[in-house]
């Protein structure tokens, strides 16, 4: 196991240069003059042309590469041409509110899709199993930004029972200050002991992560479905069947468990959709994360910045899928990871 992640981390190496080879010359031909952006369209020709040699952005696109990527060996990500500031602060700061609506969304989708699924499974051709069917179809379609926006119509505008953009009330961050030691609001107020705060905070953060959650739960249900009825055929079920033991040992410790490959496959990629689509629910609901960090450095054609955010992304991501890797042996031992199958 120890030797599979370490071989796992050091193939994370080539495939985050990957990236950034990648993210670094798509955002470069992108059309636009980041100086005159960062200036102003008035801004003399001279202090522009000081602007370009101070960024690099002078040089050829390949030596501006290697310059970049030398510096982030160095640990320095660049300065943003929108804030001002190095990338690497906007990041811890913005990087916590997308991880806890990320993380709370695909909690909801979790807790929720797996048990519909095997619901659906042993209620196989009912009417039931149709109808969720049909539902999850409909979670899978349905576009999260309208979704957003439908919700914020009813719920915020008319019925006046969400609290507000953002992820709480500037008013209860003044009254009922915390500290911040994680990032997380709902971790950071119950640690404080706030839960005034706490509750604020938990009201702002149902609706978007509902929306983010809905096409991963859809997903899940779908996934959890399939696998099981194919476990169901399996001999071994039909075995602890007829051996007397009970339906639902049968569906938890037999069905269940052999089936549950393919959900964290499933749940490992749901993970890197719900990173995606944190930057059109982060600009609906005002949320302060990487998001919306991300859509101004774009309108901006703020480099450093993106090529941030695309680091973060992946790095994330490829360790979100070692970790669903690992989980697969706890799951199924049957798996040898030094031969990179499954055991007869």
């Amino acid at each position: 196991m120890i030797g599979f992640i370490l071989r796992r981390a050091l193939l994370l190496i080539p495939t985050l240069i990957g990236v950034t080879v990648i993210a670094f010359f798509l955002s470069h031909v992108l059309p636009g003059d980041p100086a005159r952006l960062a200036l102003g369209l008035n801004a003399p020709a001279e202090q522009v042309a000081q602007f370009r040699r101070n960024r690099g952005l002078d040089e050829p696109l390949h030596q501006q590469y290697f310059l970049y990527l030398k510096d982030i060996l160095r640990g320095n990500f660049g300065t943003s041409l929108t804030s001002k500031r190095p990338v690497i602060k906007d990041i811890k700061e913005y990087l916590p509110a997308t991880l806890e609506l990320t993380v709370t969304s695909l909690l909801l989708a979790i807790i929720t899709g797996i048990p519909i699924g095997i619901i659906v499974a042993i209620n196989r051709g009912t009417f039931l199993d149709h109808a969720m069917r049909g539902l999850s179809l409909i979670g899978i379609s349905f576009p999260r930004f309208w979704l957003g926006l439908v919700l914020l119509l009813v719920f915020y505008v008319h019925l006046d029972v969400y609290p507000g953009l953002g992820r709480i009330d500037p008013n209860v961050a003044l009254n009922h200050p915390f500290p911040r030691v994680t990032g997380f609001y709902l971790v950071d107020t119950a640690l404080d002991g706030n839960w005034i705060a706490f509750k604020n905070s938990l009201n702002h953060l149902l609706l978007p992560a509902f929306c983010l959650s809905l096409s991963a739960l859809a997903r899940i249900v779908r996934i959890t479905r399939s696998s099981m009825l194919d476990v169901m055929r399996e001999d071994y079920v039909t075995t602890a069947r007829a051996k007397g033991l009970s339906e639902k040992v049968v569906v938890v410790k037999h069905i269940l468990r052999n089936a549950l490959n393919p959900v964290l496959t499933i749940i490992g990629l749901s993970f890197g959709y719900a990173m995606g689509g944190t930057i059109l629910i982060e600009t609906i609901f005002a949320w302060p994360g990487m998001g919306r960090y991300a859509f101004k450095a774009v309108s901006n054609l703020d480099y450093s910045a993106i090529m941030g955010v695309a680091l973060v992304g992946i790095f994330g991501f490829a360790l979100v899928n070692l970790t669903i890797d690992v989980l697969y042996v706890a799951v199924d031992p049957r798996i040898d990871y030094m031969e990179g199958h499954r055991k007869g």
